[in-house]
């Protein structure tokens, strides 16, 4: 699993926008799982809750971020 800025990459993608909020309610609940069409493990889940922290703490400008599956 890995964050894609670019939205580029390969693999079965979800698109989330730059806003902690919403990272913070895709890993509260199955959404993010859902539209990966996997599970993720608590690993996973947390070093996606910490972008979301640093997302917090910096002043990103981004449009939006995808997360990939690498298959």
């Amino acid at each position: 699993m890995e964050i894609d800025p670019t939205g580029k990459r390969n693999g079965r993608g979800a698109y989330l926008c730059d806003r902690p909020e919403c990272w913070d309610r895709a890993l509260r609940g199955s959404m993010l799982d859902l539209a990966l069409n996997t599970t993720l493990n608590d690993a996973t889940k947390a070093r996606l809750g910490a972008f979301a922290a640093e997302l917090r703490e910096t002043a990103a400008t981004l449009t939006g971020t995808n997360v990939r599956t690498e298959e």
